[in-house]
């Protein structure tokens, strides 16, 4: 895909602000947003409120950089400069306060991009403001975005996204009523974020089908060898069998198998480790947890899974799997402790130890694995 253009709208107020906190979603670290538009357009808006939702601070205060050119804010997830070209003498000035540096380092926001048009980067998220009369709302505002590259296929994500939003809100609330933030995912290629409404919050899975990587043994690749998930099917299909069989499972919400969405119950946060640091008996809790893996030891796993018409084929986690997964081990968290990889006779004696023990369970009887 070269380039992707999307047109959304006539939005009115809160509505652009959750558009904003969806968009914000997909951004990351060497992204530049060039926002054009009349004055008044609305470019300082929606450069606040997606400043709010990536630093998670929905009452930040958020200046207009017109005068200083440029206001800097940081973030556990990612720094962001927000310029102003507006009063740009010349497009030298805007080097002058390392805008070459920030487009590597930070996610961007420019206001008036075609005064320094020059010093942008090619591949960028240009935003067209237009500011329209919508009955009913004091004001809306129509987004023209154009993007390229791997930014066009982010683009067109925030976009299935926002479609399967809008027919979600249609059946719970108005978009004003809910808001969207970014969660930190997992070890994964799937990102989540929190929908909440009031005093009820959903968790937002966005599982898009992943290609499959190079081959890296017996000419399978990574994804193929550890069984991982492509879609939100075996998600959907193991809950529902394991709510079946009495387990607490999240309860799904709304699904979409096509796109990879699933709109799902959220659990919160008492986990073990914050329960046990708040003062929780451990010894209770854990009990609790063994006794429900003996309850799933008892269970019987169907060879296919099917939900809505979408059959999931469960994969048999064998010797293979684990011991590639057992890798992990090496390939990433020692080398990170130990700042350098395991030599090649002791990753052998590593890997030897480690397969004598798990040619063990395939004498056991069979069961679910996490």
């Amino acid at each position: 895909m070269t380039e992707f253009v999307w047109r959304v709208g006539p939005l009115a107020a809160e509505a652009a602000y959750l558009f904003a906190q969806v968009l914000a979603f997909k951004l990351r670290t060497g992204d530049c947003v060039a926002l054009s538009g009349d004055v008044g357009a609305g470019k300082t808006t929606l450069a606040r409120s997606i400043i709010r939702a990536i630093t998670a601070e929905p009452g930040l205060d958020v200046a207009s950089p017109t005068y200083a050119l440029m206001q800097s804010y940081e973030s556990a997830r990612a720094n962001i400069q927000h310029y102003d070209f507006y009063r740009l003498g010349q497009a030298d000035d805007v080097l002058e306060i390392g805008f070459e540096d920030s487009v590597t380092d930070c996610i961007t926001l420019v206001e008036w991009p075609e005064r320094a048009e020059e010093v942008l980067p090619a591949a960028r998220l240009a935003i067209d403001i237009q500011e329209v009369a919508l009955e009913g709302a004091e004001e809306a505002r129509i987004y023209q975005m154009t993007a390229s590259g791997d930014g066009a296929l982010r683009l067109r994500r925030v976009q299935e996204i926002w479609q399967f939003l809008v027919d979600w809100l249609d059946d719970h609330a108005a978009a004003g009523e809910v808001t969207f933030s970014y969660l930190q995912g997992d070890a994964s290629a799937r990102a989540y974020a929190l929908l909440h409404r009031g005093e009820t919050s959903w968790i937002l899975m966005d599982s898009p089908r992943q290609p499959d990587g190079p081959p890296i043994r017996d000419g399978k690749s990574y994804s193929q060898l550890a069984h991982l998930a492509e879609d939100v099917c075996p998600f959907v299909a193991i809950a529902q069998e394991l709510g079946k069989n009495g387990f607490s499972v999240p309860k799904i919400d709304a699904v979409d198998f096509d796109n990879g969405f699933a709109v799902v119950e959220n659990l919160g946060v008492g986990v073990f480790g914050n329960l046990i640091e708040a003062g929780h008996d451990k010894i209770e809790l854990y009990r609790a947890a063994t006794e429900v893996l003996v309850e799933l030891a008892q269970l019987r796993v169907p060879e296919v899974l099917t939900v809505d018409g979408h059959s999931h084929l469960v994969p048999t986690y064998g010797q293979s799997v684990l011991l590639i997964e057992t890798e992990l081990l090496l390939d990433w968290y020692f080398q990170w402790s130990a700042g350098e990889g395991l030599g090649v006779d002791k990753r052998q004696e590593f890997l030897a130890l480690w397969t004598e023990q798990l040619q063990r369970l395939d004498s056991l009887p069979k069961g679910w694995a996490l």
